[in-house]
């Protein structure tokens, strides 16, 4: 599988090139230490569109647009996890940096990101333009799945009392933000119950001495999801940071809760940053 790869003294970077887009390593140089939950296989199978994500790789980062679940929104279907992880991408290194783009099927939004480096961090810069003639509504979730252990602690851009759990919505009693207190053999979703209070969010390896911070603009994606399996998913262990512009995991949900559209022609454009710490 072809793939490309970004480089400084502290970081490197490696994203599908056949499909899709994933980025499916993100590396401390000088630790030598993997962030992203790793492919299980030897080899990426190329989904059809409107395949079921959780029969393919469930790994690294995927871009989820314009939904995260499967939903119908004004009549049209929108598959799991969206478009664009099953999709085929433009994809062009240019100097220190990688820009890609693609069509979202379903709904004729152009989605571009440009991945740079500038020494700890990773700068994702995106654009979304809506080349249709009606207004369009999309959801945008960042989906990156992160390795982790028990003595890995999460910091939430929220305090961890308002979190809403979005499983099940009970109430559990252990703390959220430490993965020691998981049980084994589930799953779990959270979102901020209310507005977030900063723009960071992080996973902090304590043996590794590192941490993984997530930089974005909570006025433009002002909701924050939390997702853990400990075995219940697959067997899998992995956790994902994930930052959204809406509110929560189907687009059609989000628009009733009061996501906004975007007009014909019109484009949008975020910034967020990943930032790799070594902590003394």
């Amino acid at each position: 599988m072809k793939t490309i790869k970004l480089s400084n003294e502290y970081i490197e970077l490696e994203l599908l090139d056949d499909f899709g887009a994933k980025i499916i390593s993100i590396k401390d140089l000088e630790k030598d230490f993997e962030f992203l939950f790793q492919n299980e296989n030897d080899e990426y199978m190329k989904p059809e569109y409107n395949s079921d994500f959780s029969e393919f790789d469930t790994s690294g980062i995927d871009e989820c647009f314009p939904t995260v679940d499967e939903c119908i929104y004004n009549g049209i279907h929108l598959p799991d996890h969206g478009d664009l992880w099953s999709a085929e991408w433009d994809n062009e290194k240019i100097d220190d940096r990688i820009i890609s783009s693609t069509l979202s099927k379903s709904l004729n939004l152009k989605f571009r990101r440009e991945i740079s480096l500038e020494g700890n961090e990773i700068i994702m810069d995106y654009m979304v333009q809506n080349e249709g003639d009606s207004p369009v509504h999309y959801l945008w979730t960042h989906h990156g799945l992160l390795n982790f252990t028990n003595d890995c602690k999460v910091d939430l851009p929220y305090s961890r009392h308002d979190a809403l759990n979005v499983k099940d919505d009970r109430k559990y009693r252990f703390n959220i933000t430490k993965l020691s207190e998981y049980p084994d053999n589930g799953f779990y979703k959270f979102y901020n119950n209310e507005a977030l209070d900063r723009s960071e969010a992080s996973l902090v390896y304590p043996k590794a001495g590192l941490r993984y911070k997530l930089s974005f603009d909570f006025e433009k994606q002002p909701f924050f999801g939390l997702w853990i399996t400990k075995g219940g998913f697959k067997g899998h262990y992995n956790l994902a940071l994930e930052p959204s512009n809406g509110f929560y995991d189907t687009l059609e949900r989000a628009v009733k809760n009061g996501l906004k559209p975007i007009g014909p022609g019109e484009i949008e454009e975020w910034r967020m940053k990943i930032i790799i710490e070594r902590m003394k």
